[in-house]
């Protein structure tokens, strides 16, 4: 019975090839995000590459969850190349930042992760993966893609929360609002927080692009009228 890890587990990985685009060196266990594929062109005399490559990016706002990749345990320098994957059919090893997050605490199972604009590495309450496993080493989260709808909390006590607004996210699975916020768009009427029996509880999602309120509950009791309806 063999022991290797490439013959147990990370070899059932369906790894992509990715180039390094941006100015700084990928840690392992990174995430990137692809701002563009590679292509095989055969319409010349000779093929420019082999296979399709990804042409990685660091995550930056809109951060498209659905061009999201984990890199595996090999740094790669601006330019060079390496591997990648999603974690959609298996869960895989991603750096986390626990200087912040919701509590500034250790994952949870069960608990969302994300980048934030301008980082490789994971945080606490973002969107994008959800936690399905914890090594000793807790810097490290086993992930899998999460594109699912999330909870959230419109900003506090504010006039107008209309266009992109910051969403406090919720720690989960335990359903409570989390430290971290994110720039959600919120297409629809506004929501005037600062008026006496508000609930900024809302819901969002990846849509059309950006992430997108796609439901919100203005009102504190939820057996009488909202205010615009008295």
């Amino acid at each position: 019975m063999t022991t290797a890890m490439d013959d147990r587990f990370v070899s059932q990985i369906p790894w992509l090839t990715f180039q390094n685009k941006t100015s700084q060196t990928i840690q392992p266990f990174s995430v990137i995000v692809a701002t563009q594929w590679q292509f095989p062109d055969i319409s010349g005399d000779t093929v420019n590459v082999q296979q399709p490559i990804i042409l990685a990016g660091q995550p930056t706002d809109p951060i498209n969850p659905y061009l999201l990749y984990i890199t595996d345990d090999i740094q790669v320098a601006p330019d060079d190349y390496g591997r990648c994957a999603q974690p959609q059919q298996y869960p895989q090893l991603a750096a986390l930042n626990l200087n912040s997050g919701s509590d500034y605490t250790q994952p949870v199972y069960g608990e969302t992760c994300g980048p934030l604009s301008g980082n490789f590495t994971l945080t606490l309450d973002a969107p994008a993966f959800i936690v399905v496993g914890i090594p000793q080493n807790n810097n490290y989260v086993f992930v899998m893609s999460y594109t699912c709808l999330y909870r959230g909390n419109l900003p506090a006590n504010t006039a107008i929360t209309t266009g992109l607004v910051q969403v406090t996210t919720f720690v989960e699975p335990a359903g409570t609002p989390s430290n971290v916020t994110y720039p959600v768009c919120n297409p629809y009427g506004n929501i005037d927080t600062t008026l006496a029996g508000i609930n900024p509880r809302c819901t969002y999602g990846w849509v059309g692009g950006q992430w997108e309120i796609v439901s919100a509950d203005p009102c504190a009791d939820k057996f009488a009228p909202c205010p615009s309806q008295r």
